[in-house]
């Protein structure tokens, strides 16, 4: 249980993070931005803004 606790806070944070990232330095077209990286134990969480060229 504790562990899917972890994944649903880390899963809000992120979002939260992708929200102000976008709203302050919007990448281009066509480009991408890395927002975090999390390693926890065995377990890598990248968290990645992709904006494509029809957006």
């Amino acid at each position: 249980q504790k562990e899917r606790d972890d994944q649903v806070k880390l899963w809000r944070e992120v979002k939260d993070g992708m929200y102000w990232t976008r709203k302050s330095c919007k990448p281009d077209k066509d480009e991408f931005g890395i927002i975090g990286i999390q390693i926890a134990g065995k377990k890598l969480y990248l968290s990645v803004l992709i904006r494509d060229m029809s957006e």
